[in-house]
């Protein structure tokens, strides 16, 4: 039976052009691992910085299981007390899957509406996990603008990996422009140890189209001492999935410092 996926949902999770309006919407262990090609044993142990991490239950979960590199942190500026976080994950339900708060998924083939009744339960069930390692690790959780991630996590703080998923250039169209992408990026890569690596994951926008600023960009970032590298990622974009090419996979934007090439 074919499934409702998280990149449908966020067409429900971005009603405007406001970037307070960009999607508040989690993402498990698993999903992590196939947008950024990890293997469990790729991560054990490593000290990781979830950027724009969201209500993303990724270090959770490692940290639960004990494999998670001790000082490993997700930072967004989203990220407030525990009561705001509630009511940011019920709002961003509530948007993801207004057709079934307003009953209205009962006028879709049957085949749509037990996708949409699954997928429900399958979310709600990661965003609910969010806010119990919320309350129960919230030294995970980091309030803090990723273009300033200095003053979040600490000037000598330095990661093994760095990883960025669906906010970097998926709202291209709308907010986030060329500068913010360029501070982003090298505020990230500001957090790598010598021999870290930065990956970004997806490359295009909620219509699957590359950023018309992204030539110019990469070209500026390998002016710094930045390697650059755009490889695929193990699942479709966002943006694939929701134009119809989930058989596709998204790329993703890898960085290293020169000392580790």
């Amino acid at each position: 039976m074919k499934h409702l996926t998280p990149a449908f949902l966020l067409l429900c999770l971005v009603p405007s052009f406001a970037f307070t309006q960009i999607a508040f919407f989690g993402r498990n262990f698993e999903m992590y691992k196939a947008m950024f090609c990890f293997s469990e044993k790729d991560l054990e142990g490593k000290r990781i910085l979830d950027a724009a991490s969201g209500p993303s239950t990724f270090l959770a979960e490692m940290k639960q299981r004990g494999t998670l590199g001790a000082g490993s942190v997700g930072v967004d500026i989203g990220y407030g007390t525990v009561e705001q976080m509630e009511s940011s994950v019920e709002a961003g339900m509530k948007q993801a899957f207004a057709p079934i708060q307003n009953g209205s998924y009962k006028t879709y083939p049957l085949e749509r509406q037990v996708s949409m009744l699954e997928k429900y339960i399958e979310f709600s069930s990661v965003q609910q996990a969010f806010l119990r390692y919320f309350r129960q690790f919230p030294e995970l959780y980091v309030h803090g603008d990723i273009r300033d991630l200095s003053s979040a996590v600490g000037q000598a703080a330095k990661f093994d990996y760095v990883l960025s998923a669906n906010l970097l250039f998926l709202y291209s169209e709308r907010d986030l422009d060329e500068a913010f992408h360029r501070d982003a990026i090298l505020s990230m890569a500001n957090r790598l140890k010598d021999d870290g690596e930065l990956r970004i994951f997806p490359l295009d926008d909620l219509k699957a189209r590359s950023p018309e600023f992204l030539p110019h960009l990469l070209k500026d970032l390998e002016a710094t001492d930045l390697n650059i590298e755009i490889r695929q990622g193990c699942s479709a974009s966002t943006g694939q999935v929701m134009t119809g090419q989930s058989a596709k996979r998204g790329q993703m934007l890898v960085l290293r410092g020169r000392a580790n090439h």
